[in-house]
């Protein structure tokens, strides 16, 4: 019997999203809605008569489409389905398929679809209507920030209390494995504390990857290093190892990716899963190894634990092999009974309840519903633009629902708000505008061969100067210098006004493509004497940015222009009141080879000292570090007392 207080939050959520959409943006609204909903709702359903059961998952997506269509309708009317929402399609029909196979009937069918098109269609339709480019992926990727830090307060109460928030607020019990690692394990307003647990870690792997790409410096008032300091110890004391090892997984993953710059570490984290379905399916991997390594690392009750899964999905797959393609469907047919009539196995894990209910066709279009946004994404962004600002917080969302994928190899849960994400990487992988600018790395962009007349009284059909600077960026993240020099310099041609002093907007693409040919990894690509040229220009227009002033020193290093160089980059420092690495790594360079020894040692210590306080930015200067070390470390040394 369902409580008060539980009628009126869920029959509540409709209109108190209409008022969301009516006070803030419709995107945000909709983040607000379909987090709030999964956060905050009762994860119970309500009978009603004639109808589908209705929970949070159905509160949250007619609440929205509801929203959508009175206040947002052309929004609605403007989508246009492709050939990536298929995998979605294929799953929201495969309960029907399954029902008719067996012989129910088609009203059993057509209750069953509709339940699948609240819990996969809805979800994934709204990711597609809102989450439509990287804007919006970010402003995602913020509500599950915050809403893992709305959590906080909770977990820290359940910590101490035990699992009483959801009984004081809705009259629910949650106890389920609620002692656990010496301490207990929080559940707040979920069915468990594992999805509690995984929802902690998915949003300290996404607050870690956008403070990580300089994409935020503070939240709700106070630091961003601080608050995400907070939300992992709190995340690792909701003593969930399965989702804290998830969340090493995916960190790892996106650090060794943009490290390495190499697409095939994540196509590995994508291959988990289905692998996995295959190996166990085929019977060619029976756990046994995973039960053995986890007795060894951890103890004898987890191995157990896990080698009871093991047994326990054995039971199901020999049940399932029996309806391999459309499975046994729903009201309990596809679970196992003894002779008595008594339930003896039961799915744990999502891929294996797809499985054994909806067979392959269920579960390989399941598995192609979560896994083709993150590849479409990947195909269409690289991982080196992965740590760029604006791309960033939809990276670490492919690889949150990739995390969401392996989850469901132990546990059936599956989370709203990362089908939405699924929804929102298709739309921003298809999004026109990011194609143009962002092309893949397998098809050559062409830029328009404008001569530089017609460049300089550009019409407002030509490109921008902004759409060639964005190009360029790409192109250079893609190590494509030819080209991104040539997008650049287009650029700076619109941009360009003869006999005048150029705006700030020249020369700050100036100065950009100045270091570029600094700094190309080929030097075929490199071309010191125009970097000098557009740095003087840039300076000249600007005498006052210590940034153009330290690109200029560096071009007079690289022209051999020693003492010039260091005298130029000392001005730098002046005019910015503070030596960053940038400055002090060239003039190491430049005080060593025109004979300052102790000089030089003294300023490349300071830009060491630098970067150990600014972390973020060693890689960016890891190769021109290197080369400093080599010149000014021997310098050093003769330098030394004997």
């Amino acid at each position: 019997m369902e409580t008060p207080n539980v009628l009126i939050a869920l029959l509540g959520w409709l209109p108190f999203v209409q008022v969301l959409f009516a006070m803030l943006p419709s995107r945000r609204a909709m983040v607000v809605g379909i987090v709030g909903a999964w956060l905050f709702l009762p994860p119970v359903k309500i009978d009603l008569p004639g109808l589908p059961d209705y929970d949070k998952v159905s509160a949250a997506g007619i609440a929205i489409l509801l929203a959508t269509a009175i206040f947002d309708s052309p929004r609605l009317f403007s989508f246009r389905p492709r050939i990536h929402d298929l995998p979605i399609v294929l799953v929201t029909i495969s309960p029907g398929i399954s029902s008719i196979s067996n012989g129910l009937t088609y009203y059993d069918a057509l209750s069953t679809t509709f339940s699948q098109v609240m819990y996969w269609a809805v979800p994934f339709l709204i990711g597609r209507l809102y989450l439509t480019d990287l804007d919006a992926m970010r402003e995602m990727a913020m509500g599950i920030i915050y809403g893992g830090i709305c959590l906080i307060p909770f977990c820290l109460i359940e910590m101490k209390l035990s699992p009483v928030v959801m009984y004081k607020v809705y009259g629910i019990v949650s106890f389920l494995d609620s002692y656990r690692l010496g301490g207990y394990r929080p559940c707040v307003f979920f069915r468990s504390g594992l999805e509690l647990g995984l929802w902690m870690s998915v949003a300290t792997c996404v607050m870690y990857w956008v403070w990580k790409t300089n994409g935020l410096a503070r939240i709700l008032g106070f630091p961003a290093t601080a608050a995400l300091l907070v939300l992992a110890v709190t995340t690792v004391f909701c003593r969930s190892t399965g989702a804290l090892s998830l969340l090493l997984i995916a960190l790892i993953t996106l650090h060794a990716a943009t490290r390495y710059r190499r697409n095939w570490i994540v196509w590995i984290l994508v291959a988990i899963a289905p692998v996995y379905f295959a190996l166990r399916i085929s019977n060619l991997w029976t756990g046994e190894a995973a039960a053995n390594l986890v007795r060894a690392v951890f103890n004898e009750s987890r191995a157990r634990s896990l080698e009871y899964r093991f047994w326990n999905d054995n039971l199901l797959m020999a049940k399932a092999a029996q309806r391999p393609l459309f499975g046994w469907a729903g009201y309990g047919r596809a679970l196992v009974y003894d002779e008595y009539g008594k339930i003896v196995s039961v799915p744990d894990g999502l891929w294996i309840a797809y499985y054994s209910t909806f067979g392959l066709f269920g579960l390989s279009s399941m598995t192609l519903s979560l896994l083709v946004p993150g590849i479409a994404f990947l195909r269409r962004f690289p991982v080196q633009t992965w740590t760029d600002l604006r791309i960033a917080p939809s990276a670490v969302i492919a690889v949150v629902v990739d995390m969401c994928m392996l989850d469901g190899l132990v546990n059936g849960q599956l989370n709203l708000v990362y089908i939405v994400c699924a929804g929102g990487l298709v739309s921003v992988a298809l999004n026109p505008h990011d194609r143009s600018l962002w092309p893949s790395s397998r098809r050559s962009t062409q830029i328009p061969a404008y001569g530089a007349g017609r460049l300089s009284t550009a019409s407002a059909s030509q490109p921008s100067s902004l759409h060639y600077e964005r190009l360029g960026r790409q192109f250079l993240l893609q190590d494509r210098y030819a080209e991104a020099r040539e997008a650049w310099e287009h650029a700076l041609a619109i941009l360009a006004r003869p006999g005048q002093t150029q705006s700030r907007q020249w020369c700050d693409q100036a100065n950009n493509l100045a270091w570029m040919l600094l700094h190309a990894r080929s030097v075929a690509d490199r071309d010191i004497s125009r970097a000098i040229e557009l740095a003087r220009a840039a300076t000249e227009s600007d005498p006052k940015s210590s940034t153009y002033w330290n690109t200029l020193g560096a071009a007079l290093y690289r022209k051999g222009s020693f003492a010039e160089s260091a005298a130029t980059l000392k001005h730098a420092i002046i005019l910015s009141e503070e030596s960053t690495a940038f400055d002090s790594v060239y003039l190491a360079m430049a005080l060593a080879r025109s004979g300052s020894r102790e000089a030089a040692w003294r300023t490349f210590s300071e830009a060491e000292e630098w970067l150990a306080r600014n972390p973020a930015m060693k890689l960016k200067l890891a190769e021109l570090l290197e080369e400093a070390r080599l010149i000014v470390e021997p310098v050093a040394s003769s330098a030394s007392p004997s």
